[in-house]
């Protein structure tokens, strides 16, 4: 089943065109690696497709008004900026509670979905501890546990893996393929080639705000097409 769609999709910004028409689809249960240099439009596009900043072109996310939006795609910005210094579980029941204000028919309670999503996310110790007093890696964590607790059928995450030791990196990956083989369609943006290879099911590469590769991973990023897809512009 297809859940994100887009049909020549663009950004311009300051009459500067920062992503290229683009048109691409991804189905239920894809774990899709989107990766380029920095400056190649990686978040950019992302944002577009989530209406968060303008696009010409069709997105059928962006096209959707904000309540519909919101039940289908969740969003792990790469901001780590802590607002409210309150505990995982606080922040994961105000958004579950949010999520479902308008739902009129909801499967079990809010604090059944949380411990849910604590328990699938391996963070239930973390339950009572406040956001600022966690790790980075705790924190991305919570942060993910946070899009999940709204149960979307798609999840997007922006560089999910910056500044996590390589411990914590593998335990975000391996949430992010469980997320998949649960049938979520899930889209990241990775700079480590090694690992969006092991991981994912398939890669986007961007560069100058084009797709120039889209495939299998260990197609996409054989060792000679990598100067293509992060050598310099």
């Amino acid at each position: 089943m297809q859940q994100i769609t887009t049909k020549n999709l663009s950004v311009l910004i300051k009459n500067r065109r920062i992503i290229e028409p683009i048109s691409l689809s991804i189905t239920s249960g894809e774990m899709v690696a989107l990766v380029g240099a920095n400056g190649s439009g990686k978040t950019t596009l992302m944002r577009a497709m989530l209406q968060l900043i303008p696009h010409h072109g069709y997105c059928n996310l962006s096209a959707k008004p904000p309540i519909e939006r919101a039940a289908m795609v969740s969003w792990v910005s790469q901001d780590r900026d802590i607002v409210w210094d309150i505990t995982v579980r606080q922040l994961l029941t105000y958004t579950a509670e949010k999520r479902y204000a308008n739902e009129k028919h909801v499967t079990g309670t809010v604090g059944e979905a949380v411990q849910d999503t604590l328990n699938f996310c391996g963070i239930p110790l973390l339950d009572n501890r406040r956001l600022k007093t966690l790790s980075g890696g705790e924190l991305t964590l919570a942060l993910i546990a946070r899009a999940l607790v709204q149960n979307t059928p798609v999840t997007f995450m922006d560089e999910p893996l910056a500044s996590l030791d390589p411990f914590q990196k593998l335990k975000v990956l391996e949430l992010m393929r469980n997320m998949a083989k649960n049938g979520k369609s899930v889209l990241a943006t990775i700079h480590e080639a090694d690992l969006a290879r092991q991981y994912f099911t398939r890669v986007l590469a961007l560069r100058n705000g084009t797709i120039i590769a889209d495939g299998k991973p260990k197609i996409v990023l054989r060792k000679h097409n990598l100067e293509t897809i992060y050598g310099s512009r």
